[in-house]
């Protein structure tokens, strides 16, 4: 057995590539890439690390993504969505982290992410963000979805009221 923080390290390897090779493949944004990629059950047979479904190359691991989804689609040339994207390999990192500091299931923390928007802010901040190391990031995640909860709770307040 290995430890959690090199498997997570190995997650994070696999899940850039594999997340890159969906979001190219499908021809989708890197945000709908990371959630199709979490929530697949690929991913929560490759994140049990008993599986051993880790030990498979990323090309592999793509396969039989595409088995299970059964969603082929044809190259487009020239679409911007197929170039090489500088922010998903960081928000594969910050999520790999974050699930393993929090003991959470990848598709559980895609889930949080956008419902609070902390793709969208890690893909406007990553020229600031990338520079920092992992404990900062999740500690600066946890504050950045708090403060959404709290503004979250408040409208809802001030809508009740209004009712």
């Amino acid at each position: 057995m290995m430890t959690k923080k090199r498997f997570a390290m190995i997650l994070w390897a696999i899940a850039d590539g594999l997340a890159d090779k969906i979001r190219i493949g499908s021809s989708i944004c890197e945000d709908d890439a990371l959630e199709k990629l979490y929530t697949s059950s690929l991913y929560a047979n490759l994140e049990d690390e008993k599986t051993k479904r880790w030990y498979y190359s990323v090309p592999k691991l793509y396969e039989l993504y595409k088995e299970e989804t059964l969603q082929e689609q044809e190259d487009v040339p020239g679409n911007e969505k197929r170039r090489k994207s500088k922010t998903l390999p960081f928000k594969v990192f910050c999520i790999e982290m974050y699930k393993s500091e929090r003991k959470m299931k990848g598709r559980d923390v895609v889930q949080l992410f956008r419902q609070y928007g902390v793709l969208e802010y890690l893909g406007k901040h990553y020229e600031v963000l990338h520079s920092y190391g992992a404990g900062y990031l999740v500690w600066d995640i946890g504050e950045f979805i708090k403060v959404r909860q709290v503004d979250s709770e408040k409208h809802a307040v001030r809508k009740k009221k209004s009712a």
